[in-house]
């Protein structure tokens, strides 16, 4: 494997830009300081460096995640009491609902898979980011 293999970095996640924005956000924390009295947080600056619309869809994909995980057994006692009362004479409105629990039961199963690896995925981008922010912020005050 040599250089040349690997994808070309993105813009958003090259150690320099993201060193400079945490730079100068940490500065506007130092001057607040200065201004208000209010004390310097390293993590309220580590969280404005991103968008909230990065953070919204993290929670939108944790939220989906948790309701299925909470909605699944809940299909599944449905559809298994609906089979237990039913027994072999089924009518056509006890099938109908059958199909309507087992569909939205594969539904929820697949909509749980999707959202907890878009928020796994969001979530590991959003460590890196913030890793090489940080290492690159050290970096700069130690070598300075």
């Amino acid at each position: 494997m040599e250089c040349s293999d690997l994808y070309p970095l993105l813009e958003e996640d090259k150690t320099r830009t993201l060193t400079e924005d945490l730079d100068d956000l940490w500065h506007r924390e130092v001057r607040e300081f200065h201004i208000s009295g209010k004390n310097p947080s390293l993590l309220r600056a580590m969280r404005k460096v991103f968008s909230w619309t990065e953070y919204t869809l993290l929670a939108i994909s944790l939220f989906l995640g948790i309701a299925c995980n909470i909605l699944k057994p809940l299909l599944l006692g449905l559809l298994i009491s609906l089979m237990l009362a039913g027994g072999s004479n089924m009518s056509d409105e006890e099938r109908k609902w059958m199909y309507i629990y087992a569909g939205a039961l594969c539904g929820a199963a697949l909509l749980q898979v999707l959202a907890q690896h878009q928020y796994y995925y969001k979530v590991h981008i959003l460590g890196m980011r913030w890793r090489a922010a940080i290492v690159g912020l050290l970096y700069k005050k130690v070598s300075v």
